[in-house]
C-alpha cells in the first residue's frame, strides 16, 4: 500500500486482517490517522508511516496494536504528539520520529510504553 495517494486512514480500515504482521503505508499523502484506524490487528509487528503528511498524533492513535515492535513515523509534518498517543504499546522497541516539525515534548508524551523501547 506504499507509494500511493492515500490521504486518510479511517476507523476500522484494516479490522478484518487479524493475521497481518506488516503494514507498509509509507510514501503516501496521509494527513490524519483516526483513533481506531488500526483496530483488531493483534499480530501487527511493523507499521511503516514514513514520508507522509501526518501533522499530529492523537491520544490512543496506536492503542490497539499489542504486538507492535516497530513504528516508523519519520519524514512527516508531526508538530504535536498528544499525551497517550503511544499508550498500550508494550512490545514497541523501535520508534522513528526524525525529520518532523516537533518543537517540544510534553510531560507524558511517551506515557503507556512499558520500558521495552530500545531505539528512539
Amino acid at each position: 500500500m506504499e507509494n500511493n495517494s492515500l490521504t486518510e486512514i479511517q476507523n476500522g480500515t484494516f479490522n478484518s486482517m487479524t493475521s497481518l504482521q506488516q503494514l507498509h503505508l509509507s510514501d503516501n499523502k496521509i494527513t490524519k490517522l483516526e483513533v481506531g484506524a488500526f483496530i483488531n490487528l493483534p499480530a501487527l509487528h511493523y507499521l511503516y508511516l514514513s514520508n507522509n503528511e501526518i501533522s499530529d498524533l492523537q491520544t490512543g492513535a496506536f492503542k490497539d496494536l499489542p504486538a507492535l515492535n516497530q513504528l516508523h513515523l519519520s519524514n512527516n509534518k508531526i508538530s504535536e504528539i498528544d499525551t497517550g498517543a503511544f499508550i498500550n504499546l508494550a512490545a514497541l522497541n523501535y520508534l522513528t520520529l526524525e525529520h518532523n516539525l516537533l518543537t517540544n515534548m510534553n510531560n507524558g508524551t511517551f506515557e503507556g510504553m512499558t520500558g521495552n523501547l530500545r531505539t528512539l
